[in-house]
């Protein structure tokens, strides 16, 4: 059986051994801030790209 470790925040991996180890990270939490904070703020729209090159093709 596979053992999974789960690490809540950034801070806890950094101290993680990852050598040899296959890793996912799924930052949910800090995704919903920003976002949130974004439309507080005033932002009409928030629109999640997955790489940079998409998010310059939409800015454009």
């Amino acid at each position: 059986m596979k053992r999974i470790d789960l690490c809540l925040v950034p801070g806890e991996l950094e101290r993680a051994s990852v050598e040899g180890r296959q890793i996912v990270v799924v930052d949910v939490l800090r995704t919903c801030s920003s976002i949130a904070t974004a439309l507080r703020n005033g932002a009409a729209k928030v629109i999640p790209v997955e790489t940079v090159e998409e998010a310059t093709q939409l800015a454009a």
